[in-house]
């Protein structure tokens, strides 16, 4: 959570390498296929030399020149490629001697004639010089160019292997300036020990007290002590070790906040966070980060400090009306301040993630939520989770309202909604709370907090209108279901994942079609309207049932309309075909006992015990107890299994039986033995 370097600024010269040579062959390759080429060590493969083929076919002797010897230049690079591969004397004596090579040929180059690839020419010659030993013929070769080398990107790696042979003539900290100039953080990380320590952050300020790369070791030295304290193996040496540690880095950094430098902010807030680790208590540690923001300083480092008094405030502060209206200006504030930053590389192929990001996530998810949950506030704390979930875990590229990062076109369709933390409150909470939640999100109810929060939110009716609806549905509830499927809108469910899991049947008996049952062809062009249909038949038939119980009617026509019920309810349970009726995903291995708890499961054993006492005909005696077999011996064991077990199996012979291959069910052949019955 210390962050007063921005991590973001690391430096990745391949965009811009990417992009030129697009433009230098007249935009007909794709980034993936140039890529293909500008790390080619060597291969003839076409697909790796496409841009090598294509300027042979226009004569572009200069571009084909370049291309071949930068297959050389990335095949000598992959000696050191890989940090566990340890190359023999001979190995390096080869390697030197193809680096020498590379130099000789771009320096070569860089006497004649400028052309277009001259400033690249001007890079090969310096990485050869640097890899070969040449250290004199570095200098040189950037003294005789600089001036001609305009395009940023390369003068930037030029520099950088100077820099390096800087550190060999001990002009460390002009390396270490320029590493933080160009963001080139693992060089930067390798001119300090392994560990650094508050001894090593001393040294360097005994020397350099304005050194410029403060920001970035003592936010290496913190949060390594983070990572520690909070490892999953806990270690009470290693942690006592850690604090004394942290200690003296208090000690240190008091005394270097008063020694008069431009960094007196980076030092108190860095205090108060190592105060912060050692578990000083919370108000005064606010009261030191209260300090460092009266200090002035740069943006990152007051940024940092005002994240970090958000989290203190949100650990210790009373949660009234006056420490909302603190939150709402200060996530406000933050959530906005984390999208006009760029994300991480590593993840800005699938997800927008930034030190801004990570923060909301903590504050939230790990402070703010539980929380509210504590206090009983499930709809704040769900409106909360939404704010952190929008930011960064629905910014996926292949997510359709992706707008912090570049979209992926081509992943169209998929939808990250249904496996958030805040899916996860909705789909858990009470229903009425799920109303309360859509009518702060919808009709501008809840808090005054809670409605400023509202902007960050994904506001869909569509799709908190169908969860209220499924949970419903759940409790039996298919007229007030019904009404909430009714503002579901059909453009909204084309992209459900459940989508085409909806286009199953809920009426053929699950107990002899489980293995057998597809999916049902006059379900697939309107899957969704399945829910729709599954409620109002069970509303007409539970309202048959609770007719016929009233005027105590419990003949053949309640048997056939409870056994209609019951397999309906089989089906959508989470062990039927349909269990997306009521359910957002499946899985084969799901919790037994909360499979038998299950309300539609229970339902449906209730409905065929009915049934079958209302009905003693051959046909539904067989039916009923080969359903409630198969549910006993599957979902939820009975204390009269056996009773079942033995009345379907003397009923095995009978027409019905027959006609429903009983004598053939292996499950009933394997009980009956299993268990010494009727031999």
């Amino acid at each position: 959570m210390f962050s007063t370097y921005n991590r973001n600024e690391q430096t990745s010269y391949i965009n811009q390498n990417i992009s030129y040579w697009k433009r230098y062959t007249g935009n007909r390759f794709t980034d993936e296929q140039v890529l293909a080429q500008l790390n080619n060590a060597g291969s003839e493969s076409t697909g790796d030399n496409l841009l090598l083929n294509h300027l042979k076919s226009k004569g572009d002797k200069n571009g084909v020149e370049y291309l071949e010897k930068l297959k050389a230049v990335k095949k000598a690079a992959k000696l050191n490629e890989n940090t566990w591969n340890y190359p023999t004397k001979d190995q390096l004596a080869q390697n030197r001697k193809e680096w020498s090579e590379i130099y000789n040929f771009a320096a070569n180059k860089l006497k004649g004639k400028r052309t277009p690839l001259s400033n690249r020419y001007v890079l090969m010659a310096m990485r050869g010089a640097f890899y070969s030993g040449k250290d004199d013929a570095l200098g040189q070769i950037w003294l005789s160019n600089a001036k001609q080398v305009h395009e940023k990107d390369i003068a930037a790696q030029c520099q950088g292997y100077l820099a390096s042979s800087w550190i060999k003539t001990g002009w460390i900290e002009k390396a270490r300036d320029f590493y933080i100039k160009t963001g080139s953080l693992n060089d930067l990380r390798a001119t300090y020990p392994q560990v650094i320590t508050t001894k090593t952050i001393k040294e360097i300020f005994d020397k350099y007290p304005e050194s410029k790369t403060f920001p970035y070791i003592v936010q290496d030295f913190l949060n390594s002590s983070f990572s520690t304290l909070n490892a999953t193996e806990k270690n009470a040496q290693r942690d006592s070790l850690t604090k004394i540690e942290l200690a003296r880095f208090v000690k240190f950094s008091g005394s270097a906040a008063t020694a008069g430098t431009q960094q007196t902010a980076l030092w108190l807030s860095a205090r108060a966070y190592a105060m912060y680790m050692l578990g000083v208590d919370k108000k005064q540690v606010a009261k030191a980060l209260l300090d460092a923001q009266k200090v002035k300083s740069n943006a990152r480092v007051a940024y940092n400090t005002r994240c970090l008094r958000l989290i203190c405030a949100s650990e210790v502060e009373d949660i009234d009306t006056k420490f909302e209206t603190m939150l709402t200006k200060e996530l406000t504030w933050l959530r906005n301040t984390a999208a006009k930053e760029k994300p991480y590389y590593d993840y800005a192929t699938f997800r927008f993630r930034n030190h801004y990001t990570d923060v909301m996530d903590h504050v939230v998810h790990d402070i703010l939520v539980p929380r509210y949950l504590q206090m009983d506030k499930p709809v704040t704390a769900a409106i909360l989770a939404n704010v952190a979930n929008e930011l960064n875990e629905t910014q996926y590229v292949c997510n359709a309202r992706c707008n912090l990062v570049k979209r992926d076109s081509t992943q169209k369709g998929y939808n990250s909604d249904y496996g958030t933390d805040v899916f996860r409150m909705l789909d858990t909470m009470s229903t009425q709370n799920a109303i309360s939640y859509y009518t702060v999100l919808t009709a501008a109810g809840g808090s005054q907090f809670e409605q400023s929060m509202v902007p960050f939110c994904f506001n869909n009716a569509s799709y908190l209108c169908d969860i209220i609806a499924t949970k419903l549905m759940r409790e039996f509830q298919f007229k007030p279901a019904m009404e909430y499927l009714k503002k579901v809108d059909a453009k909204y469910t084309e992209d459900m994942n459940i989508k085409p899991y909806l286009a199953y049947s809920y009426t053929p008996e699950f107990w002899v079609l489980q293995h057998k049952q597809k999916s049902d062809p006059k379900l697939q062009k309107k899957p969704y309207a399945n829910k729709m249909n599954f409620c109002k038949q069970m509303l007409k038939l539970e309202e048959a049932i609770a007719k016929a119980q009233q005027k105590q009617k419990m003949d053949a026509k309640y048997a056939a309309n409870a056994y209609e019920l019951a397999k309906a309810y089989i089906q959508a349970s989470p062990k039927g075909a349909c269990w997306a009726l009521t359910n957002y995903s499946w899985s084969q291995v799901q919790d037994s006992a909360e499979v038998a708890n299950n309300a539609y499961i229970k339902r449906a054993i209730t409905l065929l015990r009915s049934a079958y006492s209302a009905d003693m005909s051959e046909d539904n005696m067989v039916r009923c107890l080969s359903g409630l077999f198969f549910l006993s011996n599957n979902f939820s064991p009975c204390s009269d299994q056996d009773k079942l077990a033995k009345l379907l199996w003397r009923l095995k012979d009978s027409a019905s039986g027959e006609a429903r291959k009983v004598n053939r069910c292996d499950a009933l052949k394997d009980y009956i033995a299993g268990n010494g019955l009727l031999f």
